[in-house]
């Protein structure tokens, strides 16, 4: 799968106002993504542009096991390019609104997009 097929939806950070600190809302558990002490299974990947990957399931895991040495890109490229073909997957891309350091994180789930 390339990642032109993959339904792409973007927005920005949410914003608690009591805590003064952006967040992530996954779509599938209505929790900020970094509390979740578990993410759901239809949670492929979490990368971060400034830090890369910060969570992978266990199938894009055992995907980077077994392809990484033969192929030398990057581990998100890796996963993307891997995704089972006849599944649907869905990309949620959330900037941070004043754009400071041009942060971004890209989510990766499997299924259509609830939104």
């Amino acid at each position: 799968m390339t990642e032109r097929e993959i339904p792409t939806y973007c927005f920005d950070f949410d914003y608690n106002e009591e805590t003064e600190e952006y967040y992530i809302e996954c779509p599938i558990t209505g929790e900020s993504i970094d509390d979740m002490s578990e993410y759901p299974e239809e949670f492929v990947m979490y990368y971060d542009n400034l830090s890369g990957i910060r969570h992978l399931n266990s199938w894009a895991k055992l995907v980077v096991e077994q392809c990484e040495e033969q192929n030398p890109r990057s581990t998100r490229d890796l996963i993307i390019e891997n995704f089972i073909k006849d599944k649907p997957y869905y990309c949620l891309v959330v900037t941070h609104p004043e754009g400071e350091h041009s942060d971004f994180v890209e989510l990766y789930y499997e299924g259509i997009c609830p939104y």
